[in-house]
């Protein structure tokens, strides 16, 4: 898949002056043939379209069909010179890409089929792909699966990594700053921030390592696959070193040995990592337990959720018609859910209601509480420390109230 924005742009070859002069606003509408051009990818084609023109312009459904090394056919439904609605691009290697355009860009679920038959499915955003690639085969088994980062898959990424010295990171952090690399190691801190987590990882050698996850609500294009961690996990990690600085965000009980931390360490922005000990997430057979979605936030993100529980706290946004609820689905588990209601809506659930959610794994829902919660009669505002548990979240479709 390319990394590329889709961006496509129609225009006319040969025609003559006055078919783009006229001052009148009437539609010419008609169907025939003409010599055209078309841009995808950053690369312009020239061929013939047949299809609904409107002054001679492509204007509705039409089809493309190009001389290129890459692209062969265009077919889908033009508006105001622009792809909008559903599109089917095929390849000169006989593959095939089709799913719905917005204002020239691939928006939403989107599948490539290969001449063998295979294909894979992944979402896109205002043409750049984001979230899990789900690869299958030719009978429509799910074999693979994998995530963007970028807007390339991940395991594309880890394979390019190449083993780098501690010491080369340090001293020359400029010929590896924006390059993946990759730390094994025991974790010795973990910080949560508002939407990012500090995680400290010691290896083998005693050396620190200090990892930057993205772990709020998934972050579209971005979003580090990544598990959830405690002192003195193993992890695997693997990213981007994105500088050589200090560290600020010791342990609570400032147990980790502070001269360690007093001079340059590297920064790694995670894209993948996991539990050694715990092992990797297998999306092929996920077991949807608390356990194991507490663990894999994000490995689970955009699978469907269906889970029972009964309503722990609840808060409304009576302007945006949003509820954020925290089910409470076992002893000290619980679910951030986000609900969309209105003067529709059946089931509006209250404190200690039973209910089943049903909607799609969404991260991980922040709940911010006061640390120094006992000193707030003393201290100024700006001196209260605000910290964050962590919970699996939901976004809701349906709430059923349990009888």
């Amino acid at each position: 898949m390319s990394k590329h924005k889709l961006l496509v742009a129609i225009f006319a070859v040969g025609m003559t002056a006055a078919v783009f002069a006229g001052c009148s606003n009437e539609k010419n509408t008609s169907n025939g043939t003409i010599t055209s051009g078309i841009t995808l990818f950053g690369n312009k084609y020239t061929g013939s379209y047949t299809g609904k023109l409107n002054n001679g312009n492509p204007e509705g459904k039409g089809v493309i069909e190009v001389d290129g090394d890459i692209v062969s056919k265009v077919e889908g439904t033009w508006k105001d010179g622009s792809l909008d609605g559903k599109c089917t691009i095929t390849y000169s290697d006989g593959s095939i890409e089709e799913g719905d355009m917005v204002e020239n860009r691939f928006d939403g679920e989107i599948t490539k089929t290969f001449a063998d038959g295979t294909y894979n499915v992944m979402n896109y955003n205002s043409g750049i792909p984001n979230g899990a690639i789900k690869y299958y085969d030719s009978k429509g088994t799910l074999t693979d699966y994998d995530w963007n980062y970028e807007q390339v898959p991940i395991k594309k990424l880890i394979s390019q990594v190449k083993d780098v010295k501690y010491s080369q990171l340090i001293y020359y952090p400029d010929n590896y700053v924006g390059k993946m690399i990759k730390a094994t190691g025991t974790v010795e801190s973990v910080y949560e921030a508002k939407i990012n987590a500090y995680i400290t990882i010691k290896d083998s050698d005693g050396k620190i390592y200090v990892c930057k996850c993205k772990n709020m609500k998934v972050f579209n294009g971005r979003q580090s696959i990544s598990q959830t961690y405690k002192v003195g996990d193993k992890v695997q990690v693997y990213g981007y070193l994105l500088k050589t600085d200090m560290y600020t965000h010791f342990n609570d009980d400032k147990s980790t040995k502070y001269n360690q931390y007093t001079g340059t360490l590297p920064y790694v922005e995670v894209v993948y990592s996991y539990d050694v000990n715990a092992g990797e997430f297998n999306p092929l057979n996920p077991s949807y337990t608390y356990e194991d979605v507490a663990k894999n936030p994000y490995g689970y993100a955009g699978m469907k959720a269906k889970v029972n529980g009964k309503v722990n706290y609840i808060e409304l946004n009576n302007k945006k018609n949003t509820a954020t609820i925290k089910l409470e689905v076992g002893d000290k588990q619980f679910y951030y859910v986000n609900f969309k209601y209105n003067k529709k809506t059946k089931v509006l659930p209250a404190i200690n209601d039973e209910i089943t959610i049903e909607g799609k794994y969404y991260g991980i829902y922040k709940e911010e509480y006061i640390k120094n919660v006992d000193d707030i009669g003393l201290v100024d505002d700006d001196d209260i420390e605000y910290r964050y548990e962590v919970y699996p979240y939901i976004n809701a479709k349906n709430v059923i109230e349990n009888k």
